[in-house]
């Protein structure tokens, strides 16, 4: 329920979108003494964060686009999840088949294992290994095995209560005296020029509007993930709707099955490419979804 105190104070960072992005962003703000409010229209974490297969992993893929001051900031914020969260973030096993009829070759795949351990330099957990076809067909004995060549075996890291993972870093950033809000849409942007100067709200519960103000400093930071545009298109300027720049989120798609555990399921998470057309999929273990 809404807290008319709320709206008595002026805001340096404004957030919107209570996911884990918007929860770090918040943490992060407030533990450097910013005055924080995060707004989330339904329950924290209930989009992406929620939907998402919960790897914490560096970007493996993003190597072929050259992309390796991101794939090293990936890494490097993997191993302080390591660090930092350990009854939450744990080191996961992933395997990747390789087919001599699938677009990424043995050598590729070998290159690829050796630039992640480079850009992880500082991680805790083990190095890949490459593994011959004899080996990978003893350790996977379900694996199809026609045109198989081998496998690599690297470590990301697994987010099971991802959820929780981003009420942690909220909670962090309510101790910290930052606020948080959940249950609360935002219905409109203020803008005045190329700033954004407030926003208002409508409380899903009760149905109560409310203005959430910044000052001349504030920075107001989109984390709805695939709601980013809606968002942009409530900003009004003169009470006339002002629509922020072109459209920004793309969005992907994907399908996600949880099965129980079944005789023969493999020990460790698999990625493979369907030999059909090429796209990939992940199975992964515990709580995660495959």
């Amino acid at each position: 329920m809404f807290d008319p105190s709320t709206a008595k104070q002026t805001y340096d960072v404004i957030i919107i979108g209570g996911g884990i992005n918007g929860a770090s962003v918040a943490r992060d703000a407030a533990l450097r003494g910013l005055s924080t409010i995060v707004i989330e229209k339904n329950d924290f974490a209930s989009g992406s964060s929620s939907w998402s297969t919960r790897l914490v992993h560096g970007g493996l893929r993003y190597l072929e686009y050259f992309e390796f001051p991101l794939v090293r900031e990936a890494l490097h914020d993997r191993e302080i999840l390591l660090r930092n969260a350990p009854h939450l973030v744990n080191p996961l096993l992933l395997t990747i088949p390789i087919y001599g009829d699938r677009s990424r070759p043995y050598w590729k795949i070998w290159a690829g294992m050796c630039l992640y351990d480079v850009f992880s330099f500082d991680k805790t957990v083990p190095e890949h290994r490459m593994l011959p076809r004899r080996k990978f067909k003893q350790l996977f004995r379900a694996i199809e095995g026609d045109g198989l060549n081998g496998g690599a075996q690297y470590y990301d890291a697994q987010a099971s209560l991802a959820e929780r993972l981003c009420w942690e870093n909220l909670r962090a950033a309510i101790d910290a005296g930052g606020v948080a809000l959940n249950y609360t849409r935002v219905t409109e942007l203020h803008r005045d020029g190329d700033r954004i100067t407030g926003v208002s709200c409508c409380d899903e519960l009760d149905g109560q509007t409310f203005e959430v103000y910044g000052h001349e400093k504030t920075i107001v930071i989109n984390t709805a993930g695939p709601w980013v545009d809606r968002v942009c298109a409530t900003a009004k300027m003169n009470g006339k709707p002002a629509p922020i720049g072109t459209r920004k989120m793309g969005g992907t798609k994907g399908s996600h099955i949880v099965v129980s555990p079944f005789p023969g399921a493999p020990d460790s998470a698999l990625y493979v490419e369907a030999k059909s057309d090429g796209r990939p999929f992940l199975s992964c273990l515990g709580s995660v979804n495959t």
